[in-house]
Order: structure tokens, then C-alpha cells, then sequence
């Protein structure tokens, strides 16, 4: 099953909203508030299965009263419209509800069907469920609901929630997780009780292998173990005991930090909804859709980005829809980005109105996600740029004047600075820019190609940083200059013939690099703009002149070809 859209009206602060899923993988973003806890109820209120987990409260239900809008001048009723399509290959056994309820037999189609629900100011609730335009009629209709939210059409994890089930062990309270059992497992565990253990190993083994790939996406190097707990089970479901081991000790799940157990329940998600989707036999399937509220929590940015592109490639790998809600712009899908979805709320004359959906169109997409995230304070503004570009191949710099440097020897030295043709050099502002983690996880998570230069005179307090987020010397970054003094900084490459003509021109320029404070810093910058103007009014340069350079362009070519 795939939901496409969600049309809401008059719904908390959905006053008219339309929200479109493009993909199998789709991001909800904006601030808090915004309106995306909106749209993940609706999903809930539509599929969540209360019959999975009676013990627990999960009514996700509708009330005029509580969720009609607040700005509503009139009594009109709220009405919400699903449109979701299923086929026979993933969703056999709605597919063949469906053809007992409409008395239709259907092929191998896409079935499209409209739901739509509607709640008046006397909390009176009405349905209407179309398949491929036929409306179903009444009983029809109530049966489809009803097996919509008593099938697995649905699995949701909220991040920020404790999900935990405990269950008693030997005595004492453990904590369990629920897995699904196909009905060959069901019907080879109830044969015998003698050969449950048998069988029970043989099913962990089978997580233990699925899950284990999962987990071998991540940079962390993890083990799995499941463990039988003493109870028998021929239910849908069987609580499993889990285990990660880094290679030298086995702990609980529970033991491990709040990062790694949130990453690995989010997994285990969608391993449910893979096994629910390919075990069951082929006339008695469904395939769940996958949702997730802040899969980023407890993760430290380099781990938000990898866990992102983990989530995109598996729901492709195993065709399922999975929808995040989310404030990390790790989450979001790079590669189709109309499938990301930023929710904003309208303001007028200082009040905060319904959610609207921001357009995210066109080649600049990430820009409005940057600004809503607070991906670039504003002490970062000049990776505004960067984060605007849609160059998939970027060598940044400091500043302007190495820009300068770099796009002039391109173009007048192309043998000698043979950088790719496909190369955009952007400034980030100086060093104190990459100080930002987050800011540069970002980057390199949305651009394919990245290389980053500064001075050599930064490079203790700067080197430090990129490390820390996992970028490594020369593959990612390089400190350009020549470790003298006076020469840690790309006009330490210079041709001597230049640093001459300029210092022997500018003695008071030189003389003032003495001072402290405004008057240095200020002297310094006119000295840097007129060895530029120098080697660039210059062109009478030999092999050895230009030897320097020749070797930072290499380097920089070689990174990023």
C-alpha cells in the first residue's frame, strides 16, 4: 500500500491542506508547530492497528469539539480525503476484500482508493470510499475500514516515545520486542511443542540475518543476537529478546545508548514490514506502510546523515513507502527532493494561522529547508550559497580572494590547475565557518563532490573539527600554503618575482603588518588584494614559478575526479 495524498479540512491547523507523498520515501519538515504532528495523526487515525497492542491506548480518533479548527467562522465540518493505491503483487489480500465488496474481479491494476471522512459540528461521522471511482456502499464501506485498521497496513515508531513491552521472565520484567510471524512459522511452531525451541532459533536466525544486513549499513560495526524467552507462542506476533555486540561484548539493546537503541527500533520497523510483505503467501499479502517520528533523535549529526541515506535506500530496496516526520535535514530525501514536505503556518498582524505547504520546487530546493531548520544561523550566512547551489561538484574556500586565485589559474593555467570543468568554487566566509558540524554534515550529505581548503596558519584549531564529523586529509580538505612564516596562506605559493615587486612597492604597507589590531588587519588585506592584482597583471611565468600551484591543483583535482 502507498498513500499519495491527504487533503484536510478544517482539521487542528489544516484549515485547506493538500499533502502529496511523491515517493517510497517521504520527509515532513518545518518548525514545531507547524503542523506535522497534524499529518501523522490523520495517518494514524486512518491505519493504525489498536488490534496489535490492546493493552495499549492508541486511538487515534476525530472529535469535532477538540480537533476542529480554531478559525472557523461557521459550523462546517471537517472533512479529510485519502487517496492510497494498492495492487494485487504487494496488497493481495486487500486486493481480494476489495473484489468481495465491490463484486468486481480485477487484473493486475493499480487500484486507486478515495476515502474520505467527514465529522460535523454535531460530532456525526460519515464515510465515503471509492475504488477506481465506484463508490462502495454503505456496509461495504464500514467492512474496508474496519480491515484497514485491523490488517498491517501500518507501522509506526515514535522516537521520542518509550515503546518498550515488558514482559515477565524467569520472574523478573524484561523487555521484549514484537515480531511477525508468517503463517508457515505460525504452523510449523504449533506442531509440537517439543521442537519450539528448534523452530524458534530458526526463526531468529532469519531476523538475525535480515536485520544484520540492515545494520552492516551503518558505520558502526554491530552483531546481532535474538534469544527465546520461556514462552510459546502461535499468535501473529512473538516477543524476541535482542542483543548487540560490537565485536568484543554482547549487551541488551537496552544497555546501549539512546541513539543506537532508537536507530535500531526504527530498523526493526522495517523488517517487520519487509517480513509481513514477502513471508505471507502470495493470495494473503499486505505491505505496511513505515512511519517514523524523528527517526534523527539521540544521533550526532555525522550519524543523522548516514542513517538518512540508510532509511531512502531501504525503503527502495524493499518497496516499502516509510514517512518520516522530522527536524534533521539529514532525513530528507536527496535524490527526489518533491518528496520532501515543509509545513509553515501563515501569519497576520501577529497571529499564527493554518499550515500551508511551502513550494520547494526547483533547482535551489534545500535553501527553505536550510532557513526553517536553522541549518545556517546567521553567523553562517555565507553557507547560504552553498547550501542554494545545485552544482554537484564544489571546491570551497575561504574567502573571495582565494576564489579569485583559483578560478584565474583554472583558466589561464589549465594544464597546470587541471580541475574538473564541472568544479564550482564558492566561499564560505572564513575559517570560523567550519566550526559548524551540522552546517558541513549538510553539505556533504546533499552534494556528491566536496573539497575544502583554508590557510595553513588555521589548521590546528580547524583540522580538529572536520575530523570529528569523519572527513579525512586530502580525500576531503587540504591546508594550503608552505609552512615559513609569512607563508601559511595561498599567497605563501606565490613566485617570489611577485611577493617582491609588491613588498619593495609597498613599504608602508609592510611596515604597518607591525602594528596591532585595526591597522595590521587592515594592512594585511590591502597587501593580499595587490599580490593578487601582481600575479595576475603578470604573465611571463616559468616551470618553476608556477610550481606550487601545479601541485595544489593536483591535489584538488584528484579529490575530486
Amino acid at each position: 500500500m502507498k498513500i499519495h495524498h491527504i487533503h484536510a479540512k478544517n482539521y487542528r491547523t489544516l484549515r485547506d491542506t493538500i499533502i502529496k507523498f511523491e515517493s517510497n520515501y517521504c520527509a515532513i519538515s518545518g518548525h514545531n508547530n507547524a503542523g506535522k504532528s497534524c499529518v501523522v495523526r490523520l495517518i494514524l487515525h486512518l491505519l493504525s492497528n489498536s488490534d496489535a497492542t490492546p493493552w495499549r491506548f492508541s486511538e487515534y480518533s476525530i472529535s469535532y469539539d477538540v480537533d476542529k479548527t480554531q478559525w472557523l467562522k461557521d459550523n462546517e465540518d471537517i472533512s479529510i480525503e485519502y487517496n492510497l493505491s494498492i495492487n494485487r503483487a504487494d496488497d493481495s489480500a486487500l486486493v481480494a476484500i476489495v473484489e468481495k465488496l465491490s463484486t468486481k474481479t480485477f487484473g493486475e491494476e493499480e487500484l486507486r482508493i478515495c476515502v474520505k471522512l467527514r465529522i460535523n459540528s454535531d460530532n456525526a461521522k460519515a464515510s465515503f470510499i471509492s475504488v477506481n471511482g465506484s463508490e462502495l456502499d454503505n456496509v461495504s464501506r464500514r467492512e474496508f475500514l474496519k480491515t484497514l485498521r485491523s490488517s498491517n497496513n501500518l507501522l509506526s515508531h515514535n522516537s521520542t516515545a518509550n515503546t518498550d513491552e515488558f514482559y515477565m521472565a524467569r520472574g523478573r520484567p524484561t523487555v521484549m520486542y514484537d515480531f511477525f510471524l508468517s503463517q508457515k512459522d505460525r504452523k510449523s511452531m504449533a506442531q509440537a511443542e517439543g521442537v519450539l525451541q528448534r523452530q524458534a532459533k530458526k526463526v531468529a536466525r532469519d531476523h538475525k540475518t535480515l536485520l544484520s544486513s540492515m545494520l552492516a549499513k551503518l558505520k558502526d560495526n554491530f552483531d546481532v543476537e535474538f534469544s527465546m524467552p520461556d514462552v510459546s507462542s502461535s499468535s501473529r506476533r512473538m516477543p524476541l529478546q535482542i542483543a548487540l555486540s560490537d565485536r568484543s561484548v554482547e549487551v541488551p539493546l537496552t544497555s546501549w545508548g539512546s541513539g543506537t537503541q532508537n536507530r535500531t527500533h526504527v530498523l526493526l520497523s522495517i523488517l517487520r514490514a519487509s517480513r509481513i510483505r514477502s513471508r505471507e503467501a502470495i493470495d494473503n499479502r499486505t505491505t505496511p506502510i513505515v512511519l517514523v517520528e524523528e527517526p534523527e533523535s539521540f544521533l550526532h549529526p555525522s550519524a543523522q546523515a548516514e542513517f538518512g541515506t540508510v532509511l531512502q535506500a531501504l525503503s527502495e530496496e524493499e518497496s516499502i513507502q516509510i514517512i518520516v516526520s522530522t527536524h534533521s535535514p539529514f532525513m530528507l530525501n536527496q535524490s527526489s527532493p518533491k518528496s520532501n514536505i515543509l509545513l509553515k503556518r501563515l501569519t497576520q498582524r501577529g497571529k499564527t494561522l493554518e499550515t500551508i505547504v511551502e513550494d520547494t520546487s526547483g533547482s535551489e530546493w534545500m535553501k527553505p529547508f536550510a532557513d526553517h531548520l536553522g541549518v545556517i544561523p546567521d553567523e553562517f550566512k555565507a553557507w547560504r550559497d552553498v547550501i542554494a547551489s545545485s552544482n554537484k561538484c564544489l571546491l570551497l574556500v575561504e574567502g573571495d580572494l582565494d576564489k579569485e586565485y583559483i578560478e584565474f589559474l583554472r583558466s589561464k593555467f589549465p594544464s597546470k590547475f587541471p580541475l574538473p570543468h564541472d568544479v564550482k568554487v564558492l566561499a564560505y566566509g572564513g575559517r570560523g565557518s567550519l566550526k559548524n558540524a551540522t552546517v558541513i554534515s549538510f553539505v556533504k550529505q546533499v552534494v556528491p563532490k566536496v573539497f575544502i581548503t583554508f590557510d595553513l596558519d588555521a589548521k590546528t584549531e580547524v583540522q580538529r573539527h572536520l575530523e570529528q564529523i569523519g572527513l579525512e586529509e586530502k580525500k576531503d580538505f587540504l591546508a594550503v600554503g608552505k609552512d615559513r612564516p609569512g607563508k601559511k596562506a595561498i599567497e605563501g605559493l606565490l613566485p617570489e618575482k611577485v611577493l617582491q615587486a609588491v613588498y619593495g612597492r609597498e613599504v608602508g604597507l609592510v611596515s604597518a603588518l607591525a602594528d596591532v589590531g585595526d591597522e595590521r588587519k587592515s594592512a594585511r588585506s590591502a597587501l593580499k588584494k595587490k599580490l593578487l592584482e601582481e600575479f595576475i597583471a603578470s604573465e611571463d611565468y616559468s616551470e618553476s614559478d608556477l610550481k606550487d600551484f601545479e601541485m595544489l591543483g593536483r591535489a584538488i583535482a584528484k579529490a575530486l575526479s
